[in-house]
């Protein structure tokens, strides 16, 4: 039977406009089954339909005993019994577990074809009974029986097959066809006029039925839109990483996504569980740490829309809890975890405030808790020290740079258990470090200080190596009588700066490691502030005046080169010494300024002198930290007119030990524009004669403290008669500085090979006038031996 309905009428059914849509896709095939759905229907409607039809032809086999009558209710009975069990299997599910509990097109194609066919049939059989009556009978009761029959039956037409246009116009053709017939064929004039209404009426119903049908296909494809819209929310929803729940303007749950149901234990679909906002917050504070503190918080969102807060789940996590309204005024809260976002913020504060490489608080850390240790003991018992390790570039350059970042970090660390919770341990910058510590007796100021020598100044095993570290210690005290609110910054700043000078104060002076900030420190501190600012100021209005000591040639006695020294006399303190200005040249930034002018006053006055006649300059290794040096003496070069080969940069040997690659590459390149380039002070460095070949220069000068013992000590001259050897070997010409008395120079000129003399015996520096008179004594060179003492 399914095979017949089936192939007889499928070709016939596809083309039904109201099913005409393609099968492909699964939502297609879900609209064509909610048009089936109607067409199916309640089965008490078919059944009440096909009984009305069989007790109508009963009645009036009843009344005029025709056995035609009998034949049609039996015909009407079969096909009522096959439309009610159709319709009961298409409601229990047939179409679907034929194939696999699975929809398909051709299984819904069946089940159209086989209600459209069952339909027409019975429609079928109410059309030739209006038809026969009206050829057989004339009774009337017989005639009003059938057609009152067959009008019900359109009615019901209209109102169950509309789904289905081909169904409700076959079933009209099929009724009306032979009713319209029979009228024309056997009634009369007024019988034709009632046909012509029944073709209206006919009309009517089939537009009737496409308004209904049109207002399903309205429904089922905004159906189909808010289904699909609705599923694209839901996988919106799933993808999220939050947490989603939402309740509508009821209260109740409606909707919880996956992680939302994983994290509150939500079983799925939550629409099926009966769980309001009350029982939500009891469930969402459950996975608190804290859950009362958790559930006041979650009212106060709910019920006041306050700010979205965070807090600390049971098994460590963090999450963010925030809520919002949809237009509908229905309830969203959502839920993250923030845990990871909380580590990557708590790292981000660390490095913001803690020194990557040794774990302890950076500058900025540092002077802030300092700050607030101030604060908290009213400027009373605060203890400043300043750590500077001693020979670390040496370290660094020895040993490498993880040797030195790992004897910084064992620093840092026993420096940091220097203190407790109410001091800090910092990292100023580079190798420099500081500690604060609240201390409330003098005895224990002393045991804190002992504390400190002795943590930083112990051996250490780095990478297999043993290493002696060391560092040069300043100590400052911060006691104020009277504690002023908001003074903290300055006050603060002023004791690192003193536990700072008093560190330097140690470096300076061999003899300790260890020095705390005293009266007399001040007084070299304040005197130190005045003479940097006057420096600064002396450099800008030209106030510094250039000395020169001649340096003599061993032959001749005469004047080979002269070298140029800065000297300063300050308008109250009176003459300062360069080894004080210097270095706070260096540390201000002056230096760079000083050495400009220092550069282009040394070549002016030498460009004046006799033209064998050269001149010397110091430069520090500050001047190379910056690319302008080579531009500078270039400068200097052509606004004198002097010849290159007149110019002689010095370098000390401890400054040549910090210089860098590309620094070394600058010296050669200042060499190779004709000026020449001498080591100077030698042996107050490594006075190693291993690295000589390695350094870019062409004169070794050799220091005062080098020779000052060679009278006393002949292993002295023997050691420095070798320095000399090697020198004539790598082709550097030798200066020998601190020359005294004439007969320290008897003796170096009988034992040692060098070239120029400096030092007191030839003069002391004098002044450009004083200088540019010597020089032009002799007139150039000369022959004759010890020339130099017979003029001076």
């Amino acid at each position: 039977m399914e095979n017949f309905f089936h192939v007889a009428w499928e070709r016939v059914l596809l083309n039904d406009g109201a099913v005409h849509m393609d099968y492909g896709s699964e939502s297609d095939i879900l609209a064509q089954k909610e048009r089936l759905d109607p067409l199916f229907g309640n089965t008490a409607t078919i059944a009440y339909g096909g009984l009305g039809t069989i007790a109508a032809l009963l009645l009036c086999y009843a009344a005029d005993a025709d056995p035609v009558f009998l034949v049609l209710a039996l015909v009407s009975a079969l096909l009522s019994g096959l439309r009610v069990l159709l319709a009961l299997g298409y409601r229990q599910g047939l179409p679907t577990k034929a194939v696999n509990n699975q929809l398909s097109p051709s299984r819904l194609r069946y089940w159209n074809a086989a209600c459209i066919s069952g339909g027409v049939m019975s429609a079928l059989v109410l059309g030739v009974w209006c038809f026969y009556v009206q050829s057989h009978h004339t009774a009337p009761f017989i005639v009003l029986t059938a057609f009152t029959a067959t009008l019900a039956n359109m009615i019901g037409i209209c109102g169950r097959n509309y789904p289905s246009a081909r169904y409700v116009n076959l079933q009209m053709l099929v009724i009306g066809l032979p009713m319209i017939t029979g009228i024309w064929i056997y009634g009369g004039l007024l019988e034709k006029f009632l046909g012509a209404l029944l073709i209206a009426n006919m009309v009517s119903t089939v537009a009737m039925a496409r308004s209904m049908r049109n207002t399903l296909d309205t429904a089922v494809l905004r159906g189909q839109e808010i289904a699909a819209s609705e599923a694209k929310l839901s996988t919106a929803m799933e993808t999220v990483p939050s947490g989603l729940v939402m309740f509508s303007n009821s209260g109740r749950l409606v909707f919880a996504n996956s992680e939302a149901c994983e994290l509150l234990q939500l079983r799925q679909p939550v629409s099926e569980d009966n769980t309001y906002i009350s029982e939500a917050i009891e469930i969402l504070s459950a996975i608190s740490s804290d859950p009362q503190t958790h559930k006041t918080k979650l009212n106060e969102l709910i019920n006041q829309r306050s700010e979205p807060f965070s807090f600390e789940g049971r098994d460590g996590r963090s999450f963010m809890v925030a809520c919002g309204c949809s237009p509908d005024a229905s309830l969203v809260l959502r839920i993250d975890d923030v845990s990871e976002q909380k580590l990557a913020q708590a790292r981000i504060e660390r490095l913001s405030q803690y020194d990557s490489l040794t774990g302890i608080a950076n500058r900025e850390r540092l002077f802030e808790r300092a700050r607030e240790l101030y604060d908290r003991f009213e400027g009373r018992g605060l203890a400043f020290a300043v750590v500077d390790v001693n020979s670390f570039k040496i370290l660094n350059d020895t040993h490498g740079h993880s040797v030195g970042d790992a004897a910084l970090q064992i620093l840092a660390k026993r420096l940091d258990g220097c203190v407790d919770l109410n001091g800090v341990c910092g990292r100023l910058g580079g190798d420099e470090f500081v500690a604060v510590q609240h201390l409330d007796s003098p005895a224990a100021f002393i045991a804190w200080c002992k504390q400190i020598n002795e943590s930083t100044n112990a051996a250490a095993s780095i990478q297999g190596l043993q290493l002696d570290l060391s560092a040069s210690i300043g100590i400052a005290h911060l006691d104020v009588s009277e504690y002023r609110r908001g003074a903290a910054k300055t006050l603060v700043d002023e004791a690192i700066s003193q536990a700072d000078f008093a560190q330097y104060c140690a470096k300076r002076d061999d003899r300790k490691q260890i020095q705390v900030f005293d009266e007399e420190m001040k007084r070299q501190m304040e005197r130190t502030a005045v003479l940097r600012d006057g420096l600064v100021a002396a450099i800008d209005q030209g106030t510094l005046e250039s000395a020169f000591q001649v340096l003599v040639d061993v032959e001749t006695g005469f004047p080979k080169s002269a070298e140029a020294l800065a000297r300063w006399t300050h308008p109250e303190l009176g003459p300062v010494s360069p080894a004080e200005f210097i270095p706070l040249a260096e540390q201000t930034g002056a230096i760079r300024d000083l050495t400009i002018w220092q550069l282009e006053n040394a070549c002016r006055c030498c460009a004046e002198w006799p033209g064998d006649i050269s001149v010397s300059v110091n430069l520090s290794a500050k001047d190379f930290s910056s690319d302008t040096i080579i531009g500078s003496i270039e400068k200097a070069l052509q606004q004198a007119a002097l010849d290159p080969s007149r110019l002689i940069i010095e370098i000390t040997e401890t400054a040549m030990l910090e210089l860098r690659t590309d620094v070394l590459a600058a010296i050669t390149e200042i060499r190779s524009r004709g000026v020449r380039v001498a080591l100077d002070d030698f042996g107050t460095g490594y006075s190693s004669l291993s690295y000589l070949h390695k350094i870019p220069f062409d004169i070794l000068k050799i220091d005062r403290s080098f020779v000052e013992a060679v009278e006393s000590d002949p292993r002295q001259l023997q050691v420095l008669s070798g320095i000399t050897q090697l020198a004539r070997l790598l082709e550097k010409s030798v200066v020998i500085e601190g020359i005294e008395t004439q007969e320290m120079m008897d003796l170096l000129s009988e034992r040692v090979d060098f070239d120029l003399a400096q030092g007191y015996l030839f003069g002391r520096p004098m002044r450009e006038r004083d200088i540019a008179t010597l020089v032009s004594a002799f007139g150039g060179t000369g022959s004759r031996k010890n020339g130099f003492s017979a003029v001076a």
